[in-house]
């Protein structure tokens, strides 16, 4: 079986690029837009990468990285925050 990513983006666009780029490879992506969502899809598809948009309202990427790096369930989970430049 293939490597699971979660991609936390308030733009479905965003999600949707994503899905799209990896929809030929063994790679399965999942979309969600906010980071309570994230923390709940977490435990569900136990992903190896998290991308998470550092700007999403409320609790942000960087917010939701710094959550699953202290929880002893999700640490190993690799995980990077990033914004679009200009947003």
């Amino acid at each position: 079986m293939g490597k699971t990513i979660l991609i936390a983006d308030d733009s479905k666009t965003i999600q949707r690029v994503v899905e799209m780029t990896f929809e030929k490879t063994a790679y399965r992506v999942f979309g969600v837009s906010n980071t309570d969502e994230a923390l709940a899809k977490v435990s569900e598809v136990q992903p190896d990468l998290v991308l998470a948009d550092a700007s999403m309202a409320g609790r942000d990427g960087f917010d939701l990285c710094s959550t699953l790096k202290s929880a002893p369930g999700t640490a190993h989970v690799q995980h990077r925050s990033a914004s679009r430049v200009g947003r």
